[in-house]
């Protein structure tokens, strides 16, 4: 089957950044449904000032000009639980891939709030269980649209495990840059 991507951008406090995912699928439009499935799945563990901006599935071929774009305008589902921490700390998750290989390894941020941090930089279990939650529905729920979550050399996506400490990741990367939309 043909490898798609799926580009999720979202926007807060006048900063944008996307999520990628990869899917194989028999068509274009069958993995544009499972881009649907997963910017379902971005919305339930982002904060309510996360907004979901647009999604784009492609082609995994560079300059092919394939592509559909779907504008949305999607708050997050969850309520702030407290200040919010700088965008660059995340959630990270790790995906276990079928067969052999290196995991999957996704960031998400998620607007982490003041609320969230107990002792020892670590995530609140009630957070980590959310996002763990969702991330296996995720992966099921793709599964039955008919598409297939995978990395990009094709190992498809087994189990999710979400990290309980804080992780760290840049925005962008090299100089700064304005902050204007990424698709």
């Amino acid at each position: 089957m043909p490898l798609y991507k799926i580009d999720v951008e979202k926007e807060a406090f006048n900063n944008f950044w996307t999520n990628r995912y990869f899917v194989t699928s028999t068509t274009i439009e069958n993995a544009h449904e499972a881009a649907e499935v997963i910017w379902t799945f971005e919305k339930t563990i982002h904060r309510e000032d996360i907004t979901i901006v647009k999604a784009r599935t492609s082609t995994a071929v560079a300059g092919d000009d394939t592509f559909i774009i779907e504008p949305l305008s999607l708050a997050g589902d969850i309520a702030p639980s407290g200040p919010y921490m700088p965008l660059w700390n995340v959630v990270r998750a790790d995906i276990a891939v079928e067969g052999h290989g290196r995991p999957s390894r996704k960031y998400y941020r998620v607007g982490l709030c003041a609320g969230d941090q107990i002792p020892g930089f670590s995530i609140d279990a009630s957070l980590v269980g959310i996002i763990s939650t969702a991330m296996s529905g995720l992966i099921t729920d793709v599964n039955a649209v008919g598409a297939n979550l995978c990395d990009a050399d094709v190992d498809l996506w087994n189990t999710a495990t979400v990290f309980n400490k804080i992780a760290m990741h840049q925005l962008r990367r090299g100089s700064r840059r304005p902050t204007t939309p990424v698709l």
